[in-house]
Parts: structure tokens; sequence; C-alpha cells
């Protein structure tokens, strides 16, 4: 499997679906995510302790079960210091819909980040918003 860098996911795509699962050794928590029709699994590191970074962003083979409408997204890395994690902005809300990578809790422990937030999808909007 080759890896994939964060970065190179920036700009714009069509996000389809979203899954969370767990490594087959139960070690390590896997985030399953698709970008215009190609799946991407993102993989806790599994040697990191209790403080766990992102391990490792590879493409999947694996049908997701969780489909969403296509929604067109902007894909950009995080700004904040100590992280390193790319957010995925629905193009019509302008609110982050899905957020992948490392992020730093008190500016020291690493923690994997996997945060999907479907309330912010345009197809979720209440139409009384």
């Amino acid at each position: 499997m080759t890896n994939i860098t964060l970065e190179s996911l920036c700009g714009i795509h069509t996000l389809n679906a979203v899954e969370y699962g767990h490594s087959d050794d139960g070690q390590s928590e896997l985030f399953y995510f698709t970008l215009d029709e190609i799946t991407y699994c993102a993989e806790e590191d599994p040697d990191d302790g209790y403080r766990s970074a992102m391990g490792s962003l590879t493409i999947s083979n694996k049908q997701l079960s969780t489909n969403i409408p296509p929604t067109k997204v902007l894909c950009k890395m995080s700004e904040e210091k100590y992280v390193d994690s790319l957010l995925m902005i629905d193009i019509l809300t302008q609110k982050i819909a899905l957020e992948v990578g490392t992020d730093c809790t008190e500016n020291y422990y690493p923690v994997f980040v996997a945060a999907w937030k479907p309330k912010n999808l345009y197809c979720n909007i209440s139409k009384e918003e």
C-alpha cells in the first residue's frame, strides 16, 4: 500500500461516504472516507501508545456502507499551530464536515483526529435555519 499525504488531497472534491472501523487486530482505529469515488483509510498509529497520532493514509478497496449525498467540499490543511490535519469544508455551508489527521492536546500530547460532523452538511441543514 502506498502512503498518501494529507496535503495531496487539498483542493475541491466530492465527499460520498464516511465510516469508522478498527484494524483486524483491534489495536488501532480506522477512519474511511470517499472523495471523488476513491476510498481512503486513515489509520491511528498502532505503535504510539495511548497518545496516538495518525499513522498512515492509504487508498482502500473497502465498500463503505455509510453513503451520503454527494457533497462538494474544500479540502485544506488546518492553519492551527501544532495541528497536522485535513479539514473538509462543505462548499455551501462553509462549515467543517470532516477533519482527519493529528491534533495536539495542550500543545504537547498528539491525538488522532477522525471527526465526522454530518450536521454541518448542506443536506442536513434544517429548512427553517
